[in-house]
């Protein structure tokens, strides 16, 4: 049977953390790109393809969350599609 150092264990506890706040980080991300992606289908019908390819690459939780706040409130997709562009 081998023999696990204290220090051993904690590098593990360590590496578990990190990858358990990583998957969190990334179903966060994962979620707000949906949410807004449904936002805009609910309200003007479609997700523009140029859209759903913007909220692909972006990864920032708190522009992500920006963004579905201007989703919930902005009057067209153009205008959404304008904030993206300079807004963002």
């Amino acid at each position: 049977m081998p023999i696990v150092t204290c220090f051993e264990l904690l590098a593990r506890e360590e590496a578990l953390a990190e990858g358990l706040s990583q998957g969190l980080s990334r179903g966060q991300t994962l979620t707000l790109r949906d949410s807004i992606r449904d936002l805009i289908q609910e309200r003007f019908g479609h997700t523009p393809p140029d859209i759903g390819e913007r909220l692909e690459q972006e990864t920032d939780t708190h522009t992500l969350k920006s963004w579905l706040r201007r989703s919930a409130t902005v009057d067209s997709v153009e205008a959404f599609r304008a904030f993206l562009e300079h807004g963002a």
